[in-house]
């Protein structure tokens, strides 16, 4: 599972490395204020994507307690941005900063929307909203290259030093 800071992006031979350097560059200042952090459930629901082609069955995200997905959102659009390229979520935003809404797990897609069934299904999966999930790492995957960026650890002392 995974939650997605960008949307899908074709880039260039030439722009690939140029592209990580400048990505890699971004999460990492934003790192400086982003540890590793806990994501929690806000229900289930059905997603389309930008096409409506398809459509995901996503659990659908709380905001974290130090707003650190879309910090880390905000770092990933603007390498996009500088590139020239699509900025996730941005189109669909109109002027808020809040991307809270977006954020999700996806757990299973479908071809067509859905029906009554599915919306009886969600029901029955609300239960997850006590689960957490621990976040420590941005992975950033160019082509077949995945590379682990991982976020601060902040120690057990309450004036968040980093350990």
């Amino acid at each position: 599972m995974h939650i997605s800071l960008s949307a899908p992006l074709s880039l260039s031979t030439d722009q690939r490395t140029p592209f990580f350097t400048s990505i890699t560059r971004a999460l990492r200042r934003s790192s400086f204020s982003v540890r590793n952090f806990d994501v929690s459930f806000d229900g289930v629901k059905w997603v389309p994507n930008d096409t409506h082609t398809r459509w995901f069955l996503v659990l659908a995200l709380k905001r974290p307690h130090h707003d650190e997905l879309n910090i880390l959102l905000n770092a990933c659009n603007k390498a996009s941005k500088e590139f020239g390229l699509k900025q996730l979520y941005a189109e669909m935003n109109g002027d808020s900063t809040d991307y809270t809404s977006f954020f999700h797990f996806s757990i299973a897609w479908s071809l067509t929307g859905p029906n009554d069934v599915h919306a009886k299904d969600i029901k029955a999966l609300g239960l997850i909203e006590d689960t957490k999930v621990s976040i420590k790492a941005v992975k950033v995957k160019i082509g077949d290259s995945v590379t682990s960026i991982a976020l601060a650890v902040e120690s057990d002392d309450s004036r968040g030093v980093l350990a």
